[in-house]
């Protein structure tokens, strides 16, 4: 005799339980994928409307069925065949679920049924929001359903979540494609805009805030990042499941091949240098790059990707970034549904061996807590210790958080910002003001502006803010950054002063100060004094960079031209001499002094130099040679006067002592012959 098994009367009791109740919730999505598939036998948009409306009337009942459907415009259809579009809803039942963007439930008297069935009592009116991702494409109303039909509730959000996707879809195959094309440049701009955007917050919070991390989890895009090695450190959740796998420590030469990357045709492997990671990782600025992820065994996705090399606050390359935004999404979800579907068969066969796992899943989920929560204690210290004002603010300009340089700044304790607003401390932020504020920046997302602070001594501080719209656990939060600006202002102040002295001293000079870049040779600053020496305005030698070579006679021109060319070697002078032709044919001479211009590579990029009028010096200097030459004229002249007078002096000369000679000689006869006499 076979052995007899004893069950407990109570577990028996659970067993029957568990075993009704997975036989209901089996039932339960059989009558779901009924009204799915019944949802796809015939593609349009009317056809689909008719579709929903026919698959829940024939399981779930009513009195009337009515859809609107949410394009650009609405439309209106029922179960009677009445279609139309309309110019607004004026049902409140709908209107109060478009505003909630959840579904809502109506109780009432079961007399609107039309039935005369004793057995109920009350009816039920449904009105549920038909979504798609953030966007609402129509809601259906069930009016009059003669039985509760809470046990389906649990299963309908995959029913109505597969009808906004085919509704959607149907949408966006009837619209033409201008009007796609004007979507997709819009969406375009919205997404550079966005990554411009997240680009420049996350650079400012790059080591300020860890739990940053969870944000990149929320986002529908992918995000991947390397770190200054090149290996690969971040994929957020969206990257993991389009890869289908966590990031690996691998040269980028291995990336293509290793995550499935392939150039927009979805054939093509990427090589390397054109994976926008890598790009980015070597300086470029990646926009718009596409490409493909073609997972084996799935869909080829396609890809718009943006990124950017990540560098510190010293200006060191820590990273790169790149953010992905899918535009095949329609597909994904179309995807997913189907995998959804095909989990749920599983998940009803598996659902008791998962049981016995929880505790140890449980046990998991509290150490990856403790986990999270210790570098949420990390990320809370650093915030509060930051340099830069923090501040959390409501959409009623209330604080929820500030951090330590906000008390130390503007002298208020914790206490008293416990009832600050916004406009305690900027008095431009008050009633409409406020709420504008908000508006622009819930739809911008992103706000960067300078404005005044008081502080508590009644200081007014210098600022600039950069406010971040965040919604975290279903409340918005302006998520701002400011920074104290008036070291910033002063610099600022000094220079414009400093700049207004030079332009006023190089405005009113007599000679000519200038700057021209090279090699190109075009001037970048003429003062208003080339006018007076050379009679052509700043404005004509900016439009002209040859107008030099005009001014200069030709007979200067192999002289410019061996200047021109040693300047550009790096040789130069420290002076240039040399005529120009004035714009009224007039000569004039200056003198040219000089500065050589380098980068702090030592590459020359500029001569600057002054320029001075020497035109009236080379007048007197050529007067002073004329009459140099004409004093030696009249000296020469002179000298020969001299050397004939002394010739003519040395005749007579001669002539004199030969006439004394005589003389003394008859002197000399004349005593002989008196001596002799006596």
């Amino acid at each position: 005799m076979s052995e007899m098994i004893r069950i407990a009367k109570d577990e028996l009791s659970n067993l029957q339980e568990r075993t009704t109740r997975l036989a209901q919730e089996k039932s339960c999505l059989q009558i779901i994928n009924h009204m799915m598939m019944k949802l796809s036998e015939t593609p349009g948009l009317e056809n689909t409307i008719e579709n929903m409306l026919r698959a829940v009337l024939d399981t779930i009942g009513g009195t009337n069925l009515i859809v609107y459907a949410i394009n650009r415009d609405i439309y209106y259809a029922d179960v009677f065949g009445r279609a139309k579009k309309v110019e607004a809803i004026d049902d409140p039942q709908v209107n109060a679920v478009l505003q909630k963007r959840a579904a809502m439930e109506y109780e009432h008297d079961f007399s609107n049924t039309l039935m005369n069935t004793p057995e109920f009592t009350r009816a039920w009116t449904w009105v549920v929001p038909l979504v798609v991702g953030s966007d609402i494409v129509g809601v259906i109303k069930m009016e009059n359903l003669h039985m509760d039909m809470r046990e389906l509730r649990a299963y309908l959000p995959a029913f109505f979540n597969y009808a906004a996707v085919i509704l959607k879809n149907e949408m966006l195959r009837q619209s033409t494609l201008k009007r796609a094309y004007d979507e997709l440049s819009k969406s375009n701009e919205v997404l550079e805009k966005e990554i411009i955007e997240h680009k420049r917050a996350e650079m400012a919070l790059i080591g300020e805030r860890e739990f940053s991390r969870s944000l990149l989890e929320s986002m529908a895009d992918g995000v991947v990042a390397c770190d200054a090695e090149g290996s690969l450190t971040l994929f957020n959740r969206t990257a993991r499941q389009w890869h289908g796998m966590d990031p690996r420590k691998l040269p980028p030469e291995e990336w293509a091949k290793h995550y499935d990357l392939y150039r927009s045709d979805g054939v093509t492997p990427l090589l390397t240098e054109e994976i926008p990671l890598a790009r980015a990782f070597k300086g470029e600025i990646v926009v718009d790059a596409g490409m493909a992820i073609v997972v084996k065994g799935r869909t080829a996705r396609f890809i718009l990707a943006n990124g950017s090399v990540i560098r510190d606050e010293s200006g060191r390359k820590i990273g790169a970034v790149v953010v992905m935004r899918d535009v095949t999404e329609l597909r994904r979800v179309e995807e997913k549904l189907r995998r959804a579907n095909e989990e749920l068969e599983k998940r009803v066969i598996e659902r008791t061996a998962e049981l016995h796992k929880a505790n140890e899943d449980l046990q998991l989920e509290l150490e990856e807590r403790k986990r999270i929560e210790a570098r949420l204690l990390v990320t809370q210290f650093s915030v509060d210790r930051s340099a830069d004002i923090i501040f959390w603010i409501r959409p009623d300009g209330s604080y929820s958080y500030w951090n330590r340089a906000a008390c130390e700044l503007l002298g208020y304790s914790d206490d008293d910002f416990l009832h600050l607003k916004t406009c305690d401390l900027n008095p431009e932020h008050t009633g409409v003001a406020w709420q504008e504020h908000w508006e622009e920046l819930r739809r911008c997302r992103f706000l960067r502006f300078e404005t005044l602070l008081t502080g508590k001594d009644g200081r007014r501080i210098p600022v600039e803010i950069t406010a971040n719209h965040v919604e975290f656990n279903e409340k918005e939060y302006n998520c701002a950054y400011v920074r104290d600006i008036t070291g910033r202002r002063r610099a600022e102040e000094a220079l414009k002063k400093s700049e207004e002295r030079f332009r006023r001293l190089a405005e009113n000079a007599r000679d000519v100060i200038y700057r021209m870049s090279l090699p190109d040779g075009r001037y970048e600053y003429m003062s208003p004094a080339a006018a007076e020496l050379s009679g052509y305005a700043p404005e004509e030698f900016y439009a002209s960079p040859q107008l030099i070579r005009k001014i200069i006679p030709p007979d200067w021109h192999g002289y410019f031209e061996e200047q021109w060319s040693g300047l550009l070697q790096g040789d130069m002078p420290p002076t240039y001499e040399f005529p120009i032709i004035h714009k009224s044919g007039e000569i004039r001479w200056i003198n040219q002094r000089n500065i050589l211009i380098r980068d702090e590579g030592g590459s020359i990029i500029a001569i600057e130099g002054i320029i001075t009028d020497i035109s009236e010096r080379k007048r007197v200097e050529d007067e002073l040679h004329k009459l140099n030459d004409e004093l030696e004229q009249r000296v020469k002249e002179r000298t020969a006067e001299l050397q004939q007078k002394n010739a003519e002096l040395g005749k007579m000369n001669k002539l004199f002592v030969g006439r004394e000679l005589r003389m003394k000689e008859l002197k000399e006869k004349i005593k002989e012959l008196e001596g002799g006499k006596a």
